[in-house]
């Protein structure tokens, strides 16, 4: 996969002072998957891996070297006994395996960013082939939040080749025909719940400081079992927000359950925050209203509904979970037989402003 980072580029950061600080809380988890991942922990560590070898500091060096990462020295133990520790590169004291390369699996290390002069609890839980790694390790309490994943400045930008792929920390966006994100815009993830009405999204969603207009693609985000508590996992889907507010499932929205993820259908996606949430109590679901004396039955219903309440001058609409209208009527009684079984929305109105939003199961 190629994509090409263009000048202004640039990595979240965290500003620290000139004194020694300790990070043994919020833990964060980094799993490297594809080859163009990476931590980006301040502006001067910048922590990856090539498909082989070990990790390196992308922030200062483009391969893996005798002395990698830079600018990093490490210990085994945890930061309670910091000062007590004997600081080593990564490939003299840590590394194990072919030139000390390798990171071991399941030990508490401290990782001292020497620049930086910060000391971080981190435990690798994983290493594989072609690259593939993950760890554990501690956050400030800004980062555990909100993490920017992509900064670019004015005159920058990605560009991302037919077919190929950017990934953004459990966010990933593939383009169908080659295309380019351009400046400035910047892609965080944020840890916290979106609420819209009585529903809500899970504990993470994805924004767009300028949004994102017309990508030529499909996206993908993966999710964790901790995430989604609550939420059933087969009725996931992906819901986007555009700048004006409004929020809209992405068709074709598909739940890969073995792998953790929910991907969209191809189209051209527009967003400025994008989220995981429940097909029956999605972000772009209206709150319920209606008073004791409209009501529409049988609901469940196999075939027909009849809408009671209103004046004859009705103006009717069922719209599907991905906000479109499949059926207008100014008909009191609706015939939804040609529908697919699933779950809709009925939104009524009269000549006298008279309105009603109403749940309905087709069976």
């Amino acid at each position: 996969m190629r994509v090409i980072l263009s000048l202004y580029l640039l990595f979240f950061y965290v500003s620290v002072g000139l004194a020694q600080t300790i990070w043994n809380s919020n833990t964060i988890t980094f799993n490297k998957v594809a080859l163009e991942d990476a931590d980006p922990i301040t502006q001067h560590v910048i922590l990856t891996r090539g498909e082989n070898k070990g990790i390196y500091n992308s922030a200062s060096e483009t391969v893996c070297t005798s002395i990698s990462p830079m600018d990093t020295e490490w210990a085994e133990g945890t930061t309670e006994n910091w000062s007590n520790l004997v600081f080593e590169s990564f490939s003299d004291g840590i590394g194990l395996g072919n030139n000390g390369f390798k990171a071991p699996v399941d030990v508490p290390l401290v990782l001292h960013l020497i620049t930086d002069d910060i000391y971080i609890d981190i435990t690798f839980t994983s290493w594989g082939s072609g690259g593939a790694f993950s760890y554990e390790r501690a956050s400030s309490a800004e980062e555990s939040n909100s993490k920017s994943l992509l900064n670019i400045g004015p005159n920058g930008r990605v560009n991302i080749f037919d077919n190929s792929a950017i990934h953004l920390d459990g966010l990933t966006m593939n383009a169908g025909i080659s295309t380019s994100l351009n400046g400035t815009l910047n892609i965080s993830k944020i840890s916290e719940s979106l609420s819209e009405g009585d529903n809500t999204s899970i504990p993470k969603y994805y924004e767009a400081t300028q949004g994102i207009s017309n990508f030529p693609g499909s996206v993908s985000i993966s999710y964790t079992d901790e995430e989604i508590l609550g939420f059933e996992e087969a009725l996931l889907v992906i819901e986007a927000q555009n700048n004006a507010g409004e929020w809209v499932v992405l068709d074709g929205s598909m739940v890969d359950a073995d792998n953790n993820s929910v991907a969209s259908g191809y189209g051209n996606l527009s967003f400025k925050r994008i989220t995981l949430s429940s097909s029956d109590a999605s972000l772009s679901i209206e709150t319920i209203s209606g008073t004791n004396d409209i009501s529409v039955y049988p609901n469940p219903t196999m075939e027909s509904i009849t809408i009671n309440g209103f004046s004859n001058n009705i103006q009717a609409q069922i719209i599907n979970i991905n906000g479109r209208i499949v059926m207008k009527s100014t008909s009191p009684k609706m015939n939804m037989s040609s529908l697919s079984k699933g779950m809709y929305f009925l939104i009524v109105k009269d000549s006298n402003h008279k309105t009603g939003t109403f749940k309905i199961i087709k069976k």
